[in-house]
């Protein structure tokens, strides 16, 4: 029987790295609805589906379990198994994923495919993580920005106090919080790009 995990990211690798996490020997190929793991036992174990839905947290993540060229579906959220919903024929797979998953295509020759092989556990833990907080949105890189800004703003009239003649305790200290500040909202930024550059990967 051939089985596939279909999980709501949009990176093969990051869902083979996702995967990794979980203790999985799989493939990821990309899909309209995310990336198919596909376990290369060919079986998806309970335990397996409960950790990825758990980590992706509300997020839907579709166990397919492809027997008799039929193909049952569980939709998982939280970690627990919310209904057997119709999805079609493959539970909304499409392109090379659904070939592979329907045993047209060597897994292999799929477009964007991706390997648990040589993903080391620091790579699959920040996947999971990724996994865990979602995709970066561009509300969240247009907050930090204008976070930074401000806080570049702040350090520069609290330096400036200083520098013009404030002597107050309360002066000083809006002198060092301020760039601090500023240093961690730059931190948070950077880091909200890397993450996005990692996802359109």
């Amino acid at each position: 029987m051939r089985s596939g995990l279909l999980l709501p990211i949009a990176s093969a690798a990051q869902a083979a790295a996702l995967a990794a996490s979980l203790g999985m020997s799989a493939d990821a190929v990309p899909c309209s609805r995310g990336a198919l793991v596909l376990p290369r036992s060919g079986a998806l174990e309970e335990q397996q589906v409960q950790r990825a839905s758990r980590t992706l947290r509300s997020a839907d993540v579709l166990a397919l379990r492809l027997a008799d060229e039929r193909v049952a579906v569980e939709r998982w959220r939280a970690g627990r198994l919310v209904d057997t919903p119709a999805y079609g024929l493959v539970g909304g797979v499409d392109g090379d994923a659904e070939r592979v998953l329907l045993g047209w295509l060597p897994v292999q020759e799929a477009a964007g495919v991706a390997s648990t092989d040589g993903v080391d556990q620091r790579t699959a833990a920040r996947a999971a993580l990724a996994a865990a907080v979602g995709p970066v949105t561009t509300w969240q890189v247009v907050l930090a920005s204008a976070l930074v800004v401000i806080a570049v703003l702040l350090s520069a009239a609290a330096v400036a106090d200083v520098v013009l003649g404030e002597r107050g305790v309360w002066s000083w200290v809006q002198a060092v919080a301020w760039p601090l500040v500023a240093l961690f909202w730059s931190a948070s930024l950077r880091g909200l790009l890397r993450r996005r550059r990692a996802e359109r990967s």
